[in-house]
């Protein structure tokens, strides 16, 4: 696994991604306290990202995109910059044969509409001449698109997982399930790559919890503070322990107390026929 430059302990809210053994995407939120994969890619935190999040971003605007239109005039108004270009639905496909050199598709079947990417960032005036193309529904600046993914109430594609403050450090539950998952391959690179550094061997699609504890060691992750990944039921155990050590110690002195009372009352038999 590629190991990140994480400080010794990670700071709080920090999000980042793993797939399933489907190649399903996940993002993880560790809210307060929670562990942090050093293999993990990291995307929103107090810190840097330690990947371009662009081809992400694109992927879940592509999801978004097919039922919903932009987040409004001030986000459409034409900017520099790369550029995402939407065509109608029902624009003609030979048409994309037509547009120059420095866009990539992105489209994934089923999904309307195309979403065509420049490579490189474009000037305001060239936007402008774009949105004059025919068969263009809207242009969107790349800086806008994180305003757009972080609408909680729109379907990205990305399984949520998310943690109670207290609970175990390692321990994630599902918080939502997309209803067409997304899968590493509709990432374009170098996002893809980042993200698939960590595959855990989980099913995300079942909703149950995804316990770290299980699948890696407190070696490979970091944590807020000295707790461990499983600090609940090793707390839960050590409990258990000195209870059943105080209960050993509580029958040792009662039967200790009945040995010492029993040999009083035979000395004082012995006594009385002496």
């Amino acid at each position: 696994m590629i190991a990140h430059d994480y400080p010794a302990a990670h700071s709080m809210d920090t999000e980042w991604f793993a797939i399933d053994e489907r190649g399903r995407v996940a993002r993880f939120d560790t809210g307060e306290d929670g562990a942090l994969p050093v293999a993990a890619a990291v995307g929103l935190s107090p810190g840097d990202a330690s990947f371009d999040e662009l081809e992400l971003d694109t992927a879940r605007a592509l999801r978004i995109m097919a039922d919903v239109e932009p987040l409004g005039e001030q986000a459409l108004r034409p900017s520099h910059g790369r550029t995402l270009v939407a065509l109608e639905a029902d624009a003609d496909a030979g048409a994309l044969d037509a547009w120059p050199e420095g866009f990539e598709l992105r489209y994934r079947p089923g999904n309307a509409p195309r979403l065509l990417l420049s490579r490189e960032p474009l000037t305001r005036e060239r936007v402008v001449e774009l949105r004059a193309v025919p068969g263009v529904r809207w242009t969107m600046s790349a800086d806008d698109i994180i305003d757009l993914c972080e609408g909680r109430e729109h379907d990205d594609g990305l399984y949520q997982f998310t943690r109670e403050h207290g609970d175990d450090p390692g321990r994630y539950t599902c918080a939502r399930r997309p209803a067409s998952p997304m899968r590493l391959e509709e990432i374009g690179e170098p996002a893809r790559g980042a993200i698939a550094t960590l595959r855990l061997p989980v099913d995300f699609s079942s909703g149950e919890p995804v316990h770290l504890a299980d699948h890696m060691g407190e070696g490979e992750v970091e944590t807020w503070g000295d707790l461990p990944l499983r600090y609940s039921e090793s707390y839960d155990e050590r409990s258990r322990q000195g209870a059943a050590q105080l209960e050993a110690r509580r029958r040792g002195a009662r039967w200790t107390l009945l040995a010492i009372l029993t040999l009083l009352a035979a000395l004082a038999l012995l006594a009385r026929f002496a």
